[in-house]
């Protein structure tokens, strides 16, 4: 199967790009007067390389030094674009469009990556416009859309590597690409590793060897990160090392299921570094690295000691991650989209079924990603940005359920009663 794009990929390509700008202007909200406002740990981070050069204080309520509490990818782009356009309005659109055309690409290049994968264009087509109509929110301070595009082409990129037997310029692209998707979204290593784990199971001595040649250059790209984290925090660091904190807030007295009721209660308020001066202060005096081992052993401790409270927190936001909007708040109806988001979700269940019959290959690829990608979310308290990355996913599944039943279907029709 050739990975060039059609015509009609490349027109579908250029509407479906256009179709989400639109649908999301980057530009709504513009004014001369706009200035970026540095309101997140990436944007914090970035703004401290414009001004000190140094990778570090992500956090609100004081400096705290060097830093891993974010993965290095979305900070130094946006540090970038800072320097070529300013913390202004420029730098405010800029950071916007960032984001919007990481998303749009994903729309964009869907019925390309869904024929590659070996399913159809018209599958990718119908999952695009799904994702266009579901219409998740821009996240511009976030690498949530960025992850998604580098997912999606790593994902197909690792589907057309097995078709063709890993050769050399393969394995290549498919390292950088985990490289960056790493650099960006480290949580990504997981379901890629699981299922690189089972094809070389699977495989033969030659392709095994071959997978891990593929997998040498992103370990290599990892390095100097790592050797960076050991100097300057003390401790084995490969990327960011914030789940210690990240797990305290969502595990403790007063921890809800989901960051937007956390905020609204106070209670992340009085437990996180971003905004509790107390926090921020012995961190800075621990250390982050011996801060996060603590608090990891704080929230292990705490899990330990309320086993049911624990896994009703687990629950609702295994439930929040796969059906957000649907449940949480039963004194208010849910939204049209969210019933919209809840329907895909629902849908995509039939699609891993016919696409693991059409295509195994591809279909173990997307198994993975939404059994492994998923877990460290289910601890730590909700927010909807966690699931963009594989969004697309569902869009996708759902599509290739949606076209597989008319297709059935037509075929049917033209049978004629039996």
């Amino acid at each position: 199967m050739s990975a060039s794009p059609s015509r009609l990929e490349i027109i579908l390509f250029l509407v479906l790009l256009a179709g989400g700008l639109l649908r999301e202007p980057p530009w709504r909200g513009y004014s001369p007067n706009q200035r970026i406002e540095v309101t997140t740990e990436p944007l914090r981070i970035a703004q401290n390389l414009q001004l000190r050069s140094e990778f570090g204080n992500p956090f609100g309520a004081m400096p705290t030094g060097p830093t891993a509490h974010v993965a290095p990818g979305m900070p130094f782009l946006v540090w970038g674009l800072m320097k070529w356009t300013g913390l202004g309005s420029a730098g405010w659109l800029a950071i916007r469009f960032l984001a919007s055309i990481a998303l749009s690409l994903q729309y964009a290049l869907l019925p390309w990556a869904s024929r590659c994968m070996g399913f159809s264009t018209m599958a990718g087509f119908t999952a695009a416009v799904f994702g266009i109509l579901s219409k998740p929110a821009l996240e511009e301070k976030w690498e949530a859309h960025l992850s998604g595009l580098l997912v999606l082409l790593l994902t197909t990129s690792a589907v057309i590597c097995t078709q063709r037997g890993w050769p050399v310029n393969l394995r290549i692209t498919f390292g950088v690409l985990v490289s960056l998707a790493i650099y960006v979204q480290p949580v990504i290593l997981v379901p890629m590793l699981a299922c690189t784990a089972w094809q070389a199971y699977s495989s033969s001595p030659v392709i095994r060897r071959r997978l891990l040649w593929a997998w040498m250059v992103p370990l290599l790209a990892l390095l100097p990160w790592t050797i960076r984290n050991r100097i300057l925090l003390g401790g084995f660091v490969p990327i960011r090392d914030n789940f210690g904190i990240e797990l305290y807030v969502s595990f403790n007295d007063c921890a809800p299921v989901g960051f937007s009721e956390s905020l609204r209660t106070g209670c992340i308020s009085k437990l996180h570094p971003n905004s509790s001066s107390v926090e921020a202060a012995e961190l800075k005096d621990q250390g982050e690295y011996r801060y996060n081992q603590e608090r990891l052993r704080t929230a292990r401790a705490w899990i330990l000691a309320h086993p049911q409270r624990s896994w009703t927190l687990i629950a609702g936001r295994i439930w929040n991650f796969w059906f957000p909007g649907l449940g949480e708040q039963r004194q208010m109806p849910p939204s049209s989209r969210a019933l919209f988001r809840g329907a895909l979700t629902a849908l995509s269940l039939g699609g891993l079924y016919l696409g693991f019959r059409k295509t195994p290959i591809s279909a173990s690829l997307l198994i993975s990603l939404t059994i492994f990608y998923p877990l460290v979310y289910y601890l730590i308290q909700f927010e909807p940005r966690y699931r963009y990355p594989i969004l697309w996913t569902t869009w996708l599944l759902a599509a290739i359920a949606l076209t597989g039943v008319l297709r059935m279907a037509a075929r049917r029709a033209r049978r004629g009663p039996s």
